[in-house]
């Protein structure tokens, strides 16, 4: 659940995915696959 929170500040563009903790990069990543947003994750 944290990592869709996380997922959608960084959807949003409220956060940047630099900002997200390493122990959720791997969820949030599944999250924004699954929403279409490959792009956000090759913005590392």
């Amino acid at each position: 659940m944290l990592a869709m929170l996380f997922a959608r500040y960084v959807i949003r563009g409220l956060w940047k995915y630099n900002d997200i903790p390493m122990e959720l990069r791997e969820e949030v990543d599944k999250i924004l696959i699954a929403e279409g947003r490959e792009d956000l994750i090759n913005a590392k």
